[in-house]
């Protein structure tokens, strides 16, 4: 587990953090894709996160913890799915920590897809060092796709490219 200077700490999200996570999804969809009300519920929740591993950020609220934000990664491709966090919990560390303790557990690079016209997302990732790979324009939800490399990925990748290139 991870704990931030401000009291917000990342964990493996537990049974009951479930439903704040599915209210987070569903605020964070409504806002990113917002010509699709009511797509976004607890069940469509559970079925775009189905079989991945959910990270969540709980603060201290009012005497208690309450979940502020998730990432969801599909750890077989080292693919985080969702990165959601609450409006009024926005820049102030909380996906940089949730990114970072995912990033953590991976042995090497990671990959992820942005909406087209999230341009916030796509800044916060540009500044924590994410690369566009693709920009796909064609379909009902433009998006960006994004590669990260850690730095011991990088290098093996750098060694890799510099031995096929002898």
């Amino acid at each position: 587990m991870t704990s931030l200077p401000f009291d917000i700490q990342i964990r493996a999200a537990a049974l009951a953090d479930l439903d704040a996570c599915a209210e987070i999804y569903k605020a964070c969809q409504d806002e990113i894709f917002p010509g699709c009300p009511g797509a976004w519920t607890r069940d469509s929740f559970a079925r775009a996160t189905a079989g991945e591993e959910v990270l969540v950020a709980a603060a201290s609220d009012d005497g208690g913890r309450s979940i502020v934000g998730f990432l969801s990664l599909w750890r077989a491709d080292a693919f985080v799915h969702f990165l959601h966090v609450r409006a009024d919990r926005r820049r102030r560390g909380v996906g940089r920590a949730l990114l970072e303790a995912a990033l953590a557990t991976l042995p090497g690079s990671a990959e992820l897809k942005c909406a087209i016209d999230n341009r916030d997302a796509l800044a916060f990732y540009a500044h924590l060092g994410w690369v566009e790979t693709e920009r796909e324009t064609g379909g009902s939800e433009p998006f960006v796709r994004l590669h990260y490399a850690s730095r011991v990925a990088a290098a093996s990748e750098a060694r890799g490219y510099q031995a096929s290139g002898d």
